[in-house]
């Protein structure tokens, strides 16, 4: 059972990422198949139909916002900011505009889905940087715009063919340098972002947005 699930989640994963590249239109289920690597009959195993697959991949994407809203510990440390603004960048990375903008013309309830799990999880990201500011540990921000910052700033981590391995680790070192700069001081940002824990999530996070949009 287990080997099972594990078979239907890479095949959920794999589906996504033809989704992120191309969105929805032309995506029949012989289509998907095809661009998967499986046979028609083995889809049809696990999916009846497209609409089937589009809420398995918009599934696996709210439990992945739900579950990172779950870490780091509820204790509030200015060490964990690392994994809140690289996981904001993630959610982002794991959209394109052309799987949204086709999902949201045929498929509106799901696109509300993926919308109302990713502002879920910048409520909770809200909630950890005012607790910072509370503290007096981070400067005073305006969050709202501080988040919008990052939408606007992550839009190319999003482009369908744009990214290598090799540029997507330092484009994402280099923004997060930009973020934490906006919240610590120079001493206090090289510190953190110097740690050998935070190096380890950018190289994992750099390589996850490379296989979602590897040709």
């Amino acid at each position: 059972m287990t080997d099972e699930r594990s078979r239907h989640q890479e095949l959920v994963a794999r589906i996504n990422r033809i989704f992120l590249r191309n969105g929805l239109s032309g995506q029949s289920m012989a289509a998907l198949a095809k661009a998967v690597g499986v046979s028609r009959g083995k889809l049809y195993l696990y999916f009846s139909s497209r609409d089937e697959v589009v809420v398995a991949v918009v599934d696996q994407y709210v439990a992945l916002a739900s579950a990172q809203g779950r870490t780091p510990s509820q204790d509030w440390t200015v060490q964990a900011l690392p994994h809140w603004l690289l996981t904001e960048l993630m959610l982002l990375g794991s959209n394109s505009p052309a799987f949204l903008d086709d999902l949201g013309h045929a498929y509106p309830a799901q696109r509300r889905r993926i919308e109302t799990a990713l502002h879920q999880w910048e409520e909770r990201f809200a909630a950890y940087l005012n607790e910072g500011m509370a503290r007096g540990i981070f400067h005073p921000i305006d969050i709202s715009l501080f988040l919008m910052m990052i939408r606007t700033t992550a839009d190319g981590l999003n482009r369908p063919g744009r990214l290598a391995e090799q540029e997507a680790k330092p484009v994402l070192k280099h923004l997060l340098r930009i973020l934490t700069l906006v919240l610590l001081d120079e001493a206090a940002t090289k510190q953190l972002l110097t740690q050998e824990a935070t190096q380890r999530a950018v190289t994992a996070l750099a390589g996850q947005l490379t296989a979602l949009y590897q040709q």
